[in-house]
């Protein structure tokens, strides 16, 4: 083919398709629709559309459905899906929306624009599975409605935007603070069938219909012979129950009124509040006075020993809250229940086994330090949207990090470049970070890497097709040669060696342990000669100035090898005077070293044993610390070993982390001494 045919076969389309109009026209008006292929600025502004993608609109929906070429947020398969449903007026719920298709989704499509009789257009998916076997869809919008048909789909699975709420059978996005917009309406994402919430991810069965509007119109479309509702209410939402389950909710205005339809099967309303309990359950109706219940808010504030303020966390119950240097004054509800206000490992926490709120209730607690703070602390792989199980703000979940005392963390998102960096304002100061990407069986481990740029045009945003590799094949495209920092697990390390591979374990930096059980299979790597610090849950590196330090300075510790891997206890090894990542050449003809170490561990992560562990995964010594916060210290001389790693650990879940405490020094390596001769 010539350089021009070439230039031209890959140009966006500009004007109508046969059959189609153009994006280049107006929007429709009332009573019309369009079906027309982006071409260069057509797409929405802020949403995902690209050139060549498919447009469905009238005059309340504008829906993009992605080209053949590839989906959004998938690794692999053709697009065909929604990437965009945006009312008139509104913001865009979905980031990406994936029909379910009896047999699964395509493997190879075709795409065809329909402008029917009655006026709706179509766009008809045809092609084949992986199975080979037919496949059909069909979005089919008519004018004046915001709903979109889904013919041919037993339901979908919808990737919501950031910060996207699940209310029953509905998803509410452009809220603010967790309330609605005074200025706007919600936008509300509502189908029939039984929904499943994976904590990002939602998916429906039985629904071949999704509706796309503010919340009041996507309330009367979803529900035409639902209840009315109306009335004032002493809160900020006045939610639809039927027993336990949370139907759909009504903003209550500034003015303090309510009103609107809901599902026809709400047996009663409660009025609800930020730091308030829940009102009595009352009849649907109209003209109805509702309040919400008593008040409850812990003013909470966090210091060390020489009384500078902390950020810290609190935690209530199963709810945590960022508490800035400083304190603040947190929504907790009304009662009583087991509080604790901590501020991560390098501090003792302070907790109330029974701590009532009932109206305001100041609470302070000097939180006393353990060791010495000259570490950073590091979070390699902190799950941000739009991973399956994550809706929350990326700001949200890096403001409690810097509470536990993280001031390094990457932002990873299983199968998926992390999208979401914001950071609160008031903790952007304490924190360095990177966006990366996880690869792996859903659920599993699996190695990571950063930093990676969202690539739009690629599945998944860019992440790496780890199905389509096998592990070494992985390693290498996850380093991309040399520009990525690699984490990887010790499946993926071992299915390496397993190939023939291990020649690509250089393209890691670290292993990642997960619990102590992968101890013998890191020490089996050690053995072999593959040089892989060891990080964790948490992972103290060694190295930067605690005080002033940029994510280079973290991630050059990382490659050195100057780390610890953690759930909480922090480890001091030095042989010889240097600490973990060194190599130690004995100055002793015999080869024997010095070895001395210490364990610092708070109260709530107790350490009850610690081990000396050499070639071969041989304990060498073992000691049994005193409990308390005081650390532990030996020195001894040893003949040298290739390499040492010490092993800390207790035995009960911490009640903070859910974790049982631990700690795994990466190796110090010792070289051997020649024989004399």
């Amino acid at each position: 083919m010539s350089l021009a045919l070439l230039l031209l076969a890959c140009a966006p389309p500009r004007g109508a398709l046969p059959g189609t109009s153009s994006c280049e026209d107006p929007a429709p008006a009332a009573g019309q629709a369009r079906v027309c292929r982006l071409g260069a600025g057509d797409a929405p502004a802020g949403g995902s559309g690209r050139p060549t993608d498919w447009r469905l609109q009238n005059a309340l929906l504008d829906v993009i459905v992605r080209a053949e070429y590839a989906p959004l947020t998938r690794l692999s398969g053709p697009g065909g899906t929604v990437v965009d449903a945006i009312p008139t007026g509104g913001g865009d719920p979905v980031l990406e929306l994936i029909p379910s298709l009896p047999g699964g989704w395509f493997a190879r499509l075709e795409i065809t624009a329909v402008e029917e009789d009655d006026g709706a257009v179509a766009l008809r998916l045809e092609g084949e599975g992986d199975d080979g076997l037919p496949r059909s869809l069909t979005y089919r919008l008519h004018p004046d409605t915001p709903r979109l048909a889904l013919e041919g789909a037993q339901g979908f699975t919808l990737v919501p935007q950031v910060g996207a709420v699940a209310v029953g059978g509905t998803v509410e996005s452009g809220l603010v603070e967790g309330r609605e917009d005074e200025t706007a309406e919600a936008i509300v994402l509502a189908a029939e069938g039984e929904v499943s919430d994976l904590g990002g991810e939602l998916a429906w069965e039985g629904a071949d219909a999704v509706i796309v509007a503010p919340r009041r119109a996507a309330y009367e479309t979803r529900w035409p012979e639902g209840l009315a509702a109306s009335g004032s209410a002493d809160a900020h939402w006045v939610e639809a129950r039927a027993g336990e389950a949370l139907l759909a909710r009504l903003p209550v205005a500034p003015d303090g009124s309510f009103s609107g339809g809901l599902p026809p099967e709400a047996t009663a309303l409660v009025a609800t509040a930020e730091g308030r309990g829940e009102g009595p359950p009352v009849a649907p109706g109209e003209g109805l006075a509702l309040s919400a219940g008593a008040e409850g808010w812990l003013r909470v504030r966090a210091v060390d020993e020489e009384g500078r303020d902390l950020p810290a966390v609190l935690r209530r119950g199963d709810r945590e809250w960022f508490v800035p240097p400083g304190g603040a004054a947190l929504p907790v509800g009304p009662g009583t229940a087991q509080t604790c206000l901590w501020a991560g490992p390098r501090f003792e926490a302070a907790c109330d086994p029974a701590l009532d709120v009932q109206g305001t209730v100041d609470w302070s607690a000097v939180l006393w330090s353990v060791g010495e703070g000259d570490a950073v602390l590091a979070e390699l792989g902190v799950e941000v949207w739009p991973d399956a199980q994550v809706r929350a703000p990326a700001a949200d979940l890096l403001a409690r990090a810097v509470g536990r005392g993280v001031g390094y963390t990457v932002l990873i998102a299983d199968d998926e470049v992390a999208q979401d960096a914001a950071v609160d304002p008031h903790v952007a100061d304490a924190l360095a970070l990177r966006a990366g990407s996880r690869a792996g069986p859903d659920g599993g481990p699996g190695p990571l890497a950063w930093p990676f740029s969202a690539d739009l045009e690629r599945p998944a945003h860019g992440a790496v097709d780890w199905a389509a590799l096998d592990a070494g094949g992985l390693l290498a495209a996850l380093h991309q040669g040399g520009y990525r920092t690699v984490i990887t697990d010790l499946s993926t390390a071992q299915a390496a060696v397993s190939a023939g591979d291990a020649d690509q374990l250089a393209r890691a930096s670290a292993l990642r342990l997960s619990s102590l059980d992968d101890l013998a299979g890191w020490f089996a790597l050690l053995d072999a000669g593959h040089p892989l610090a060891a990080v964790g849950p948490w992972t103290w590196v060694e190295g930067p100035d605690p005080d002033a330090y940029a994510a280079v300075d973290v991630e050059a510790g990382l490659e050195a090898g100057a780390t610890v891997a953690s759930t909480g206890p922090r480890i001091r090894l030095a042989v010889d005077g240097q600490g973990p990542g060194s190599l130690v050449r004995p100055v002793t003809t015999s080869g024997e070293v010095q070895v001395s170490l210490r364990v610092e561990s708070p109260l709530w992560a107790p350490v009850q044993a610690v081990t000396l562990h050499g070639p071969g995964g041989l304990e060498l010594a073992r000691w049994s610390p005193a409990p308390g916060p005081v650390p532990v210290e030996v020195s001894f001389d040893l003949v040298a070993p290739a390499w040492l790693v010490v092993v800390a650990w207790g035995q009960e879940e911490s009640a903070l982390t859910g974790q049982v405490p631990w700690a795994v020094s990466s190796p110090v390596w010792v070289e051997p001494v020649a024989p004399r001769g």
